[in-house]
């Protein structure tokens, strides 16, 4: 989870929630804070990996078009 919170916020994606990304329990933990990323745009590995962690990425649109666009691009899309 770390490793898509560092890519996307490398890239221009901000944490938007306090403390988003922490990991609490002490560093044998698997338990982390839910981070809510946001812009998250297609260069980004969230935008198209699937996250098994709290994680949320938010993605911008102009249209539902344009949802729809992102549906057909992506590899677990809509065909």
């Amino acid at each position: 989870m770390k490793e898509l919170i560092e890519d996307a916020t490398s890239k221009g994606a901000k944490i938007i929630n306090e403390n988003g990304g922490t990991i609490v329990g002490g560093s044998e933990s698997t338990l982390m804070i839910p981070a809510v990323l946001y812009p998250v745009t297609p260069d980004m590995k969230v935008y198209e990996e699937e996250q098994f962690g709290p994680i949320v990425p938010i993605v911008e649109y102009d249209s539902i078009d344009t949802v729809l666009q992102y549906g057909r691009e992506g590899k677990y899309g809509q065909q």
